[in-house]
């Protein structure tokens, strides 16, 4: 049981000090309410968990569908792809159908892959469905993100 117990608080130790040095987290000081800077961190691809990413008060694109889907396998390598230019002022996630199957209802997502458009505030204020370029994405990224 001791064992156990050090097994335990070891690894707690070891994930807790590998994620507040983990140089990919990505810092948002918009929608903490009490000033401070929330720190998101990003999967070995690059994406920050969508729940956490849509309170963040950052721009959201989000890519809905499955990781088997070929164009789901497309749109991914895509926004992969675009993460490096607009990763400071846009938030990029992932939600696996297979994983989280609330979220084909709670988003109306009829196609695969969808990628939907997060303002600050949380909200969809723009949607991409079925196969997708990466010109076209670029478009409405510039098009509606940096319109003000």
């Amino acid at each position: 049981m001791k064992k156990l117990l050090t097994m335990l608080l070891l690894t707690f130790l070891l994930t807790s000090c590998h994620h507040a040095s983990n140089p990919d987290q990505a810092k948002t000081t918009p929608g903490d309410e009490k000033g401070h800077e929330m720190l998101l961190l990003k999967d070995e691809e690059g994406y920050v968990e969508f729940y956490k990413a849509i309170k963040s008060g950052h721009m959201v694109i989000a890519k809905f569908g499955l990781d088997i889907c070929t164009g789901c396998i497309e749109a991914n390598q895509i926004l992969m792809s675009l993460m490096p230019t607009y990763d400071k002022a846009i938030y990029f996630s992932k939600v696996d159908l297979m994983e989280d199957r609330a979220a084909e209802k709670n988003y109306n997502i009829s196609m695969m892959p969808t990628i939907i458009f997060f303002g600050k505030d949380g909200k969809e204020f723009y949607r991409l469905e079925g196969t997708v370029t990466k010109e076209l994405i670029v478009d409405k990224i510039e098009s509606i993100c940096w319109s003000d």
